[in-house]
């Protein structure tokens, strides 16, 4: 990825994407803002399990431009990010492996100290 194509990338978490989904029944506003978005594997897998005809899915399979499903689970390797649940430590390390400044994620811990205290 270029580093233009990186300043317009995130990586989001599940219940953003069913927020945006059951708020305004789209997730348009997202490819607005952002030219590439990685969902990662982890965060797919639990959007599949409301099935592949859920609102989410659908959404997503919409958006034709920018989106990114990684083929495989990634290895969590940063010690920082082990404290969160799966989805969301998916996208803090798809987030540093692949150098993207932004995520969209409603974890309650202040995810900025974790990754920089």
């Amino acid at each position: 990825m270029s580093s233009s194509t990186l300043d317009r990338a995130a990586v989001i978490n599940t219940r953003p994407i069913i927020a945006l989904v059951a708020g305004v029944n789209s997730l348009e506003v997202l490819a607005s803002l952002y030219d590439h978005l990685v969902v990662p594997r982890a965060v797919w897998t639990e959007l599949l399990a409301g099935g592949d005809d859920s609102p989410e899915i659908k959404a997503l399979k919409k958006l034709s431009k920018g989106i990114e499903v990684p083929p495989v689970d990634l290895q969590v390797t940063d010690t920082r990010v082990m404290l969160l649940d799966s989805g969301e430590a998916a996208v803090l390390q798809t987030a540093l492996d692949g150098g993207i400044s932004r995520v969209i994620i409603d974890e309650d811990v202040s995810v900025r100290s974790l990754l920089v205290g």
